[in-house]
């Protein structure tokens, strides 16, 4: 059944419900998983496949780091159990905290059959990856080092000898730090992936918004990555789409992208103060790196002009 939604849009994904708080004014990744949780039905659980599991004692232990299981309590977690393990040990962990099998269906349309395309393809790369491994590599780990080895040592330079210059070079290293952080969201809970917060977005909200939500389900209506942007980025096939949506946002997209990073920053300030969010440690390391620019300079107002041109060279 195709899900209700807004008038116009087009849904042929197979999704069986429309996400809750999609086409809500405040949008934020807690919010998506307060939605999922709403739609997935499995409260106080976590469901994966037609079972429910208590993975409240297994928090601390996961492997991967806490993050992944306690966030996602009380929602349907088939496909990032699915994409993040290989073998069958895992399976018999699970035992252990299974409660009970659930009949109602899933909301996502993904069925993962043992004689499917999914699973097949899975069992075959297996072998390759316990070859190749799934952390990653050193020369990934080393190249991220070495970005952030070089922004902290422009940035000082920027301060001490009140250069713009070293300043641009700073912000171009901090837009290639933040791309290559990325490569570290999907990982167990580890140090590297914080270097994006000195963008002033926020990691713990990419790895909801782009892992859980993104890299699960792809463009499609229950992805927080398309519908964050919406009413002035529609990316879905409408009916009812204005001339603006279809031709002017290619142009006003460039400038919203360029500031959005300030926009997320200004937005999340205010869900602090509303309560709508949670702050977290890494939230605070651009304003660590705004200090000690002013420490080294001599003065605040010089360091934030310094991380403004800065800031401005990464977006």
């Amino acid at each position: 059944m195709v899900p209700k939604s807004e008038e116009g849009l087009v849904v042929t994904s197979g999704i069986r419900k429309f996400p809750t708080n999609r086409n809500s004014i405040l949008k934020n990744p807690e919010y998506w998983l307060d939605g999922k949780r709403e739609v997935d039905e499995v409260f106080p659980y976590w469901r994966i496949h037609n079972k429910l599991y208590d993975l409240t004692d297994f928090i601390s232990k996961h492997p991967g780091g806490a993050f992944w299981i306690k966030e996602t309590r009380g929602t349907d977690i088939t496909e990032s159990f699915e994409s993040s393990h290989f073998g069958t040990s895992h399976e018999k962990i699970l035992q252990k905290y299974y409660v009970k099998d659930i009949n109602r269906l899933r909301n996502s349309p993904f069925t993962f059959h043992e004689d499917g395309f999914y699973k097949t393809l899975k069992r075959k790369v297996t072998p390759i990856l316990k070859s190749v491994g799934t952390g990653p590599s050193l020369s990934m780990i080393l190249i991220q080092d070495s970005l952030f080895a070089g922004f902290l040592l422009f940035s000082v330079m920027a301060a001490m000898k009140a250069s713009f210059l070293y300043a641009v070079i700073a912000g171009s290293i901090l837009s290639l730090m933040a791309n290559a952080a990325h490569n570290f969201f999907h990982q167990k809970d580890n140090w590297h992936m914080f270097l994006f917060d000195f963008t002033l977005s926020s990691s713990r909200d990419w790895r909801i918004s782009h892992v859980l939500s993104h890299h699960n389900f792809p463009n499609t209506i229950i992805d927080f990555e398309v519908s964050c942007l919406e009413p002035h980025l529609e990316f879905f096939p409408k009916k009812n789409k204005s001339w603006f949506h279809r031709y002017a946002t290619i142009f006003t997209g460039s400038i919203l992208y360029s500031i959005g990073f300030y926009l997320v920053f200004i937005y999340r300030i205010i869900l602090y103060q509303t309560g709508k969010t949670k702050f977290v440690k890494e939230n605070a390391l651009p304003f660590l790196h705004l200090l000690i620019m002013a420490a080294i300079g001599g003065s605040f107002l010089q360091a934030h002009s310094r991380v403004s041109c800065l800031s401005v060279t990464c977006f």
